[in-house]
């Protein structure tokens, strides 16, 4: 089989250049390498682009109240920016070991569109907007909305993703809940991001994601709007049966060689029931 060419552009303009049929962007490579193994399919790319001197790509900045994160913005420097909302810092530190952190990027982590990407999840409990660029045009797709299906992603054959945006105001509380074999290297039996806007007292809006409980990222929004308007002490009165029940018509988790669908659905009420239990204590942000 011919090897694919390999390109290395230097600006967005280069790597949008080098995109179309055949073409395969490279982020951090923490998913494409494990892929080329002899016994899977694996599509036969005439190129590859190379997005690592793409310096424009990379980094935080402060963005009208929130942030602007680069898609090649590296995992490890998310865990460590003080400025971000727990919720992410917290996802990016738990995402497998501290050498593959160092290489794994923003961006890669929502074009893998696994269920189990934490650092997705994290940004979909943000409501954070993946900005798709080509050579004629730029939108904005909710980041909840980026994986159609585990491994495919809304992005055309022409886009590049080219940064995501969290808007303003941040959350005044966050958290990132994961439930995995092992603490590093460990792939997510379950996981819950969520996020809480409070106004005079009560909850002003809430955001509560789970990965590694369906084919794509969930939105449990009927308990989101379940919360609003309560104080914390109100909210964590919601009953465990209630939750029980919001969730059964959100999460479709499946038998796998980590764990049972039985086992990932429990501990998503269970770790839900917990968030609503401790938000009365729970510190700000």
């Amino acid at each position: 089989m011919k090897e694919p060419a390999a390109f290395y552009p230097v600006s967005v303009e280069e790597a949008l250049a080098s995109l179309g049929g055949g073409a395969a962007v490279i982020a951090g490579a923490t998913s494409f390498v494990p892929k080329k193994t002899p016994h899977l399919r694996f599509p036969a790319y005439e190129r590859l682009v190379f997005l690592d001197g793409v310096k424009e790509l990379a980094g935080v900045a402060p963005l009208d109240g929130g942030f602007r994160i680069g898609a090649m913005t590296r995992v490890a420097s998310l865990a460590a920016d003080e400025r971000l909302p727990q919720v992410l810092r917290e996802a990016a530190s738990l995402l497998g070991s501290p050498a593959l952190r160092n290489v794994a990027t923003a961006g890669g982590n929502i074009m893998t569109a696994s269920p189990a990407s934490d650092v997705h999840c994290a940004l979909c409990a943000l409501d954070a907007e993946c900005e798709l660029v080509s050579r004629g045009s730029r939108r904005f797709v909710p980041a909840i909305e980026m994986a159609t299906a585990p491994g495919r992603t809304a992005l055309k054959n022409d886009e590049l993703l080219t940064c995501v945006v969290i808007k303003g105001p941040l959350p005044d509380y966050s958290v990132f809940v994961k439930v995995a074999q092992k603490r590093t290297n460990g792939i997510s039996k379950a996981a819950l991001a969520a996020s809480f806007w409070f106004e005079d007292g009560r909850v002003q809006k809430a955001r509560l994601a789970y990965g590694a409980l369906a084919p794509a990222i969930r939105r449990a929004v009927e308990l989101e709007k379940l919360l609003c308007g309560r104080t914390r002490r109100e909210a964590s009165l919601v009953s465990k049966e209630k939750i029980t029940e919001i969730l059964g018509g959100v999460l479709e988790p499946i038998d796998d060689i980590r764990s049972t669908a039985e086992y990932r659905f429990k501990v998503a009420v269970n770790i839900t029931k917990d968030l609503l239990t401790n938000l009365d204590g729970a510190k700000h942000d």
